[in-house]
């Protein structure tokens, strides 16, 4: 993590203020958002519509 020290003096103050600036770069992983997000709801929704594939008057019918 590279850290830069900045250094400001101004008019009314001798004295120099000095403050560090950190950068941090993060990167998202997408693979996560995918497996625990898309792939569920791309399941219950596919399983939901497969029930109306199903005759009415089936036993084995699942509903969600």
């Amino acid at each position: 993590m590279p850290g830069k020290k900045n250094t400001i003096i101004y008019q009314c103050c001798p004295e120099p203020y000095v403050d560090v600036t950190f950068t941090i770069h993060i990167r998202r992983r997408t693979l996560y958002y995918f497996f625990n997000l898309i792939v569920p709801c791309v399941l219950i929704s596919s399983m939901a519509l497969l029930g109306f594939t199903l005759p009415p008057d089936s036993g084995e019918k699942l509903t969600l």
